[in-house]
């Protein structure tokens, strides 16, 4: 057997000694392949089992769980887990880093992107981290029934009796580092900032507004939002969902396949998909994805596209005639369909604009506190920063004399400083940055000659920029960056380095003009 199956079900002997009772995951009770693989190898191992019976994620956990940590002490480490997430969740923090070190591990958080100071409160001694690791374990849901300490594993928690006002659920990721384990636990809000999920209350310039209600009519096609982690593009996709259900008067079947699921929205048929085990994989993302569309859903979201499997069956789903949203991991939207050559994708198939409905790329970018931001020349007389020195002769190099009337993060002040809340000093809120492709057939017979070395440089982009009368997130990011809002050390950071930027304000023609 392997790990994976394993862990989803329960082998116990009965009163009866020619036969085991045999327990099972409610997920993988009416999976015939994983049933059968399980009755082999009991029958190889010489035990014959009773017929499936169904067996809660509780009592599977249980029985599986360690006798090294002290019951008591892993109730008490749920209780500091759910303070732990109360506290991240009232200053809208994305993440929650429990590190170790040589000595103990530190809770830092993330907030508009970059980790806190650790604080004094938040040490932990290694001899409680495991302990600490097993309590939020048992708070789970979803993910791996059995925590192993040698192992990366996840986990998420929808259980709304154990996590704050206002968060639909917690993903938790453990990755062995030394001796034990860094684990790091993903806030997934309902409505950040407080906002429902619309495409209304996304902040998005009003010609991909307009673009994205023009989508809402689509009957098929591929429309993948991409972009790093913690972009928001999950946000993202569930606002357009919900965009669907607006304008069709809650007329449309939407099923949304999720490893694991991350919250739930009324309309939207969240299916969980397991693509943990390899050999398990091919017959459970098939037989999901095919159960599916016998459904006979308007669309089927593919929450993100980690594998070639994944990949192969959201392109299958969109040729067989169904509108298909996807999230991946790609730089900008004019490499979604390399993304996809890459994870498989036939080449004809990927680099056809037939195949796709919109490529949409994003970033979530902080901004400068304009109390305290100081300009770029003023903190290096003051303070002789060789960082931001170095900062300012590229940015000079690349946009000229302009570079000097730039500004970086402050220091912090009382009004990004606040002390009921987790903040970064200088940085006083994040601000969403979008580029949207449209499919055209011009722009992608220069992306796939491109891509084959058979042209120079990337007519593709001057195509896009001139054409299409496109942008990319870099150009929209420029007016808030010459305006002190986006320091420079953010901008390189989240949209490249600015000779990038330079090489798209000469490509489009508005941008080109107005800087001469």
């Amino acid at each position: 057997m392997t790990e994976s199956q394993r862990q989803h079900c329960l082998i116990l002997r009965s009163d009866d000694a020619a036969l085991c009772d045999f327990f099972v995951q409610n997920k993988y009770l009416a999976d015939g392949d994983f049933l059968s693989a399980i009755i082999r190898a009991a029958e190889r191992a010489g035990f014959r089992l009773k017929t499936a019976q169904l067996i809660d994620f509780e009592r599977l956990r249980d029985t599986y769980s360690f006798t090294d940590v002290d019951p008591a002490a892993v109730g008490n480490a749920r209780a500091e887990a759910k303070l732990l997430f109360e506290r991240a969740a009232l200053s809208e923090v994305s993440d929650i880093q429990v590190i170790p070190e040589s000595d103990k591990a530190l809770v830092q958080f993330q907030v508009q992107g970059y980790l806190t100071e650790p604080d004094a409160r938040d040490e932990i001694h290694l001899g409680h981290l495991h302990t600490l690791h097993t309590g939020v374990h048992n708070m789970a849901t979803h993910g791996d029934p059995i925590p192993n300490r040698h192992k990366d594993q996840r986990v998420t928690i929808t259980n709304r009796d154990v996590l704050p006002a206002g968060v639909a659920a917690v993903r938790v990721q453990w990755v062995p580092a030394g001796a034990h384990r860094h684990m790091n636990c993903r806030l997934i809000y309902d409505k950040p900032g407080g906002r429902e999920p619309s495409i209304d209350h996304l902040q998005m310039p009003e010609e991909i507004r307009v673009y994205l209600y023009h989508l809402l009519t689509r009957s098929k096609g591929l429309f993948t939002i991409t972009g790093p982690t913690e972009s928001g593009k999950s946000w993202t996709q569930t606002c357009f969902m919900m965009s669907l259900h607006e304008r069709h008067g809650r007329r449309l079947l939407i099923p949304s396949l999720a490893d694991p699921p991350e919250g739930y929205f009324p309309g939207i048929l969240n299916y969980a998909i397991n693509t943990d085990d390899d050999d398990a994989e091919t017959s459970v993302v098939e037989r999901l994805t095919r159960a599916t569309l016998r459904v006979s859903p308007h669309v089927v979201n593919f929450a993100e596209i980690r594998s070639p499997l994944m990949a192969r069956e959201a392109f299958r789903a969109s040729t067989q005639g169904k509108f298909i949203l996807a999230t991946t991991h790609t730089d900008e939207s004019l490499e979604v369909p390399d993304r996809y050559v890459k994870l498989g994708i036939d080449f004809t198939d990927a680099f056809s604009p037939k195949s796709h409905a919109a490529m949409l790329s994003q970033r979530l970018v902080p901004h400068l506190c304009p109390n305290c931001a100081p300009n770029v020349r003023d903190i290096i007389k003051d303070k002789a920063g060789r960082y931001y020195a170095a900062d300012l002769m590229i940015y000079r190099k690349a946009l000229g004399d302009f570079a000097d009337t730039l500004k970086v993060r402050g220091e912090g002040c009382s009004q990004c400083k606040k002390e009921d809340r987790i903040s970064i000093p200088g940085l006083v809120e994040r601000k969403l940055y979008m580029e949207l492709v449209r499919p055209d057939e011009k722009l992608f017979d220069f992306l796939r000659k491109e891509t084959k070395g058979e042209v120079e440089g990337r007519p593709s982009r001057s195509h896009w920029f001139q054409e299409l009368e496109g942008k990319s997130m870099r150009l929209y990011g420029f007016p808030d960056l010459a305006a002190g809002k986006i320091g420079i050390g953010e901008f390189s950071y989240f949209f490249g380095d600015p000779f990038a930027l330079r090489d798209d304000l000469k490509l489009h023609p508005q941008f080109a003009r107005a800087l001469g």
